[in-house]
């Protein structure tokens, strides 16, 4: 006990560097010594590196200060050899704490604030109609024709070249005046977005070489670390020359955010050598301003969308005549609605988020009934509801190990798992007594299932391509099919094909059938036209074999801003609701084919009519929210 209380003091009251008590061991203490000390501190002699007593002396203070038994080495040899301590240097002092790294100078007050021109873009492009942008290009001498923006041309061609003669500000004075609620004054970039000037970046290899250079060899380096930087000394190989372990602890500071550190290490402690290499920063290469300049862009396109969601929420305050809002479920989604489908007997619906949630919703209350969430590896990718009202249908598990999942909706439990589902199937028809579905199949075919005894049942051959879209009328006396082919495909409930429309140009990219039957709608791939569609009622058998009447293309509906993302039929097929990314939900007259009804919403989720009350289901709120709609007669 006494030499514990004696070790503990000398430890509190230690004075020697590390590189003096290396000096004084290798002067004052015999190899055999050393074997002692190694073994009071309990230390293995051989595992200490080193033939000479030099190396192993200056190995057992390195190996001591990784071990964190400084101190007591210390304490040991001041203890056999007082005397040699007497006359010891005192301890430098601490080395001055490093300066944390320079943040970007703020932009300068007097400076013009620059405009948003993916801002100005989405402003003019959703909330200005084709004559409205006419008029302001012939202000300017241009005349441009119906502009949808892209990933090749993401900015309108008249804020582009106005942007480059510096007159935007012209521009927002003139859209101004014909559209004055605008949020205008968030047209500009917001100060940090964009660095001015361009960033400098750390010099990695002058900084390796002023290391390199201040230290003659490996000892004096590995010394120097275990001093300052002992983490990278213990992660770092031993086996390593001095050049690589000079160009490893930059980069490794540099990966914890301690590059200041360093410098102001070296600075303080090697004034000389340090003035001599500077300076320690670089201008950017090309591929670091190409990612700057990408991350940026994005930063501002970012800005630009949050102003225009914020006043498309705005406007979804204020509802449209004829529609009257009964309902909004908030709904938690990281990435948004996937799909919203309806309980046909029932004011129900279930939700499926792109996060694999299934979500149970009952209008009497504004918080879901039910989640339904499977395991990482068996997300939920498709979910609709059944016919029966009992039961979902799901198409769950991961890539290539997709299954149908039959779930119940009275305990939200699975009822049965069906095998062998394409991995690109994202839609199902199921028939009226829910006893049978039709699935995109592998290949180019249709895949039937039965649902009743949960097999397969058979494929429907006859798409060139893959399936992409497929529905069933409701009386399940039709199935129709869209493919890659480009065409549209009618089939009976055998198997059997009566009918291929060959009108479209690109793959089909929705469908949707009324409930009476009579009319098809159908949207191809990137378009902004609506092709409709009138069926012919299905006829008997002999009726059908000797007088077959063919689909009849009788309308396409005017080309709107953006691409539609969305169809549905009313319950008594007297409104086709349209969602498309122009952020507006229009509700058209099937008797006349006209905009009946028009309302802003944000991206996020479909619009689905409910099949038996005059209740439609939106995704608003960005996506985090479902609105429950109600039409007025």
């Amino acid at each position: 006990m006494i030499y514990i209380v004696a070790i503990d003091h000398v430890r509190r009251n230690c004075s020697v560097e590390y590189r003096e008590l290396f000096k004084l061991i290798n002067q004052h203490f015999t190899a055999e010594e050393l074997k002692e000390i190694c073994f009071d501190l309990g230390i293995n002699y051989e595992d200490i590196r080193g033939t000479s007593k030099k190396d192993k002396a200056r190995e057992l203070v390195l190996y001591a200060m990784k071990k964190g038994l400084l101190s007591e080495l210390e304490a040991l040899c001041l203890k056999a050899r007082p005397f040699a301590f007497t006359d010891s240097p005192p301890r430098p002092s601490p080395s001055p704490k490093p300066v944390p790294p320079r943040p970007l100078p703020p932009p300068p007050t007097d400076q013009d604030p620059q405009h948003n021109p993916y801002t100005l873009t989405k402003l003019l492009h959703i909330f200005f109609d084709e004559g409205e942008q006419t008029q302001l290009a012939e202000r300017w001498g241009e005349t441009y024709g119906r502009f949808h923006p892209s990933h090749k041309q993401p900015i309108h061609p008249l804020v582009e070249k106005l942007a480059s003669q510096d007159q935007l500000a012209q521009l927002i004075d003139a859209a101004q005046h014909i559209h004055p609620e605008l949020p205008w004054s968030e047209a500009y970039i917001a100060p940090g977005l964009v660095a001015t000037p361009p960033p400098t970046h750390p010099d990695i290899s002058k900084m390796s070489k002023l290391l390199s250079n201040t230290f003659p060899d490996r000892d004096a380096f590995d010394l120097f670390c275990a001093s300052h930087f002992p983490q990278f000394l213990n992660d770092a190989p031993d086996n390593q020359s001095l050049n690589r372990i000079c160009l490893e602890l930059p980069q490794y500071l540099q990966r914890r955010g301690r590059l200041p550190e360093l410098l102001t290490t070296m600075q303080a402690n090697y004034p000389a050598e340090f003035k001599q290499h500077g300076p320690y920063e670089r201008t950017e290469k090309p591929f670091e301003k190409q990612k700057r300049e990408n991350k940026e862009k994005l930063a501002v396109q970012n800005e630009a969308q949050k102003v225009l969601v914020k006043e498309i929420i705005n406007r979804e305050a204020t509802p449209p005549d004829r529609l009257i809002l009964r309902q909004t479920l908030n709904v938690h989604a990281k990435r948004g609605i996937k799909s919203i489908s309806w309980l046909p007997q029932e004011a129900r619906l279930l939700s499926l988020t792109f996060n694999g949630d299934l979500q149970a919703w009952n209008m009497a209350d504004d918080k879901a009934v039910a989640n339904y969430k499977m395991s990482k590896n068996k997300s939920v990718s498709f979910a609709k509801s059944m016919p029966n009202g009992t039961e979902a249908l799901l198409i769950s598990g991961p890539l290539r190990r997709r299954k149908l999942c039959i779930l119940k909706l009275e305990n939200y439990k699975p009822k049965a798992f069906i095998d062998d589902v394409d991995d690109k199937v994202n839609t199902i028809a199921i028939s009226p007594d829910s006893s049978w579905a039709v699935t995109a199949g592998d290949g180019n075919s249709l895949q039937v299932w039965n649902l009743t005894k949960a097999v397969k049942q058979t494929k429907w051959h006859g798409h060139l391509q893959p399936v992409t879209q497929v529905l069933m009328t409701s009386d399940g006396k039709q199935i129709i099919s869209g493919s890659k082919d480009e065409t549209i495909r009618i089939w009976d409930a055998a198997g059997e094909l009566q009918h291929t429309l060959t009108e479209h140009t690109d793959e089909i990219a929705m469908l949707e059938v009324s409930p009476d039957g009579q009319y098809l709608a159908s949207v191809q791939k990137n378009s902004m036209e609506i092709f409709i569609w009138k069926l012919p009622k299905p006829r008997g058998f002999l009726l059908s074999r000797f007088r077959k009447e063919k689909p009849q293309l009788v309308k396409k509906l005017p080309k709107q801003k953006s691409w539609i993302n969305a169809l549905s039929f009313s319950a008594n097929g007297r409104f086709l609701a349209t969602k498309s990314f122009d952020n507006k939900v229009r509700l058209w007259q099937t008797d006349t084919w006209k905009i009946a009804i028009e309302m802003m919403e944000t991206l996020g989720g479909p619009v689905v009519f409910h099949p038996k009350r005059p209740l439609l289901a939106t995704g608003g709120n960005n996506g985090k929210a479902i609105r429950i709609w109600q039409i007025v007669s």
